[in-house]
């Protein structure tokens, strides 16, 4: 029975994002995102648990991005979509492309789950941004641009820019830049990277709360290439 927690967790992730989507499809975006929030920490923990364990094998491997697919890459892009239609970015009227930019989102994170599970290179740092990451910052936006702030609510105005944010998130999903993973070992260069981005993330978390999703994702492509640039120039 131990040896099927890791799957049970991974299993309450795919049930997670399966319940978000409903919320999506009832209007209630607010509770969709915490679906996903909850998604993630089983998604953190199933890996945990899988390695303390000693249980580690394909079957999780496979499960867990099949469970990564819907929770962080189609429940985040039908709340991209419920958004678009909300604000109006989309015409009622004829054909309208704005009603299907959305699809950038799901169909990026699933062929980047396919390309890390046979990518040799990915077994330490991540190439691109993970799907986790990449899906809570999408549903994070939404909060942003629709919120109380200035400048998120006149980025929120802009069609054409809601347009080409979900191609921006499918583009850092798939691209070939180095980036932090929490898989430390000792004497680690990347370490003081890796808490430099922790720290600042639970402080953008208490200063923006719902928002904090965005600017955490934008942290952690920054400090990744510092990192990136440090630890090489020191190799």
């Amino acid at each position: 029975m131990l040896k099927q927690i890791p799957n049970i967790l991974t299993l309450s992730n795919l049930t997670c994002g399966l319940l978000g989507i409903i919320q999506v499809f009832t209007g209630d975006v607010t509770m969709a995102f915490w679906f996903m929030l909850a998604a993630g920490v089983f998604d953190f923990f199933d890996g945990f648990a899988a390695r303390l364990l000693g249980v580690s094998g394909e079957l999780g491997k496979q499960l867990d991005s099949l469970a990564d697919g819907l929770t962080f890459g189609v429940l985040p892009g039908f709340i991209w979509w419920h958004y678009l239609n909300t604000l109006g970015h989309c015409s009622t009227q004829g054909f309208c492309i704005n009603k299907y930019v959305f699809l950038a989102i799901p169909l990026a994170a699933v062929y980047r789950l396919a390309v890390f599970n046979i990518d040799t290179r990915q077994t330490k740092d991540f190439i691109g941004t993970p799907t986790p990451i990449s899906g809570l910052a999408i549903a994070s936006a939404v909060f942003l641009f629709s919120g109380d702030s200035a400048i998120g609510n006149w980025i929120g105005s802009q069609t054409y820019a809601m347009i080409f944010i979900p191609f921006i998130f499918a583009y850092f999903m798939t691209c070939d830049l180095p980036m932090i993973s929490f898989k430390l070992s000792k004497g680690d260069k990347s370490v003081p990277f890796v808490l430099a981005f922790l720290i600042l993330s639970i402080l953008t978390i208490s200063l923006f709360y719902r928002e904090a999703g965005f600017i955490i994702f934008i942290l952690y492509i920054v400090i990744s290439q510092i990192s990136h640039y440090f630890v090489s120039k020191h190799e």
